[in-house]
């Protein structure tokens, strides 16, 4: 897990869904964080220009290489939009069981809460604020600004659940 955000997220989304053709795209879609294998020529392409430069040597570590897997991966599969990522899971029914996994989650499983959330926020054919959403994979849970990003969604969930009732 990093806690370097030096990479342009806003610039990354702009990129996956702007430039790329559908074929890398899909790609992207179908990678498997956990197996590197399954990595496409197209992540590397992204990481090695974009993110690895502003990570200094911490972005050979695995689980760093593995945390933006995730988010290119899951990037690929979600719109982009203006909405905050706990208003769009409240808006489309994601469950408050489903939400305590993901904000508890720590490591490997948060990574897979994560792509559940992404996935099912993509099914719904909902749009957030991807910059926002991506932050809770990108800092570790236990900092002050992994808890700060942690609190945030769970607020904007509630509030927007109140909001419906």
């Amino acid at each position: 897990m990093t806690t370097a955000i030096a990479p342009d997220l806003g610039h990354l989304a702009f990129l996956v869904h702007t430039t790329l053709g559908t074929g890398p795209r899909a790609e992207l879609k179908r990678l498997d964080p956990q197996r590197a294998a399954t990595w496409p020529a197209i992540f590397w392409r992204l990481y090695s220009e974009h993110i690895e430069p502003r990570l200094g040597s911490e972005a050979t570590s695995e689980p760093v290489q593995r945390t933006w897997a995730t988010v290119l991966g899951s990037l690929a599969l979600l719109k982009t939009g203006d909405v905050h990522p706990g208003s769009a899971l409240a808006r489309v029914g994601y469950s408050e069981l489903r939400l305590n996994r993901l904000l508890s989650a720590r490591d490997e499983r948060l990574l897979d809460e994560f792509r559940a959330a992404v996935r099912f926020l993509a099914a719904k054919k909902s749009a957030v604020d991807w910059p926002q959403f991506a932050l809770l994979i990108l800092h570790d849970p236990d900092s002050h600004t992994g808890d700060g990003v942690r609190r945030h969604l769970a607020g904007a969930y509630y509030r927007t659940l109140a909001a419906k009732d």
